[in-house]
């Protein structure tokens, strides 16, 4: 049980740190009016939640797993 509380936690740091990172580019690219839809960042962005949660769940099942 607790191999996957872990797992689901490194998941969803995941994606709260994927989503930080879609917002702190908006904030970037705001001021010059771009839209991150023009700036086509959206799918990099994707990808890199999916990177993250994949590593993060691992993580946090080594973890569990005490490696």
């Amino acid at each position: 049980m607790k191999v996957f509380l872990f797992a689901a936690l490194g998941f969803f740091l995941g994606t709260v740190l994927a989503l930080a990172f879609a917002a702190l580019a908006a904030i970037v690219i705001a001021p010059f009016g771009i839209d991150i839809k023009q700036a086509g960042i959206i799918y990099p962005l994707f990808c890199l939640m999916v990177a993250i949660n994949i590593y993060g769940g691992y993580r946090g099942f080594a973890y569990a797993m005490g490696r």
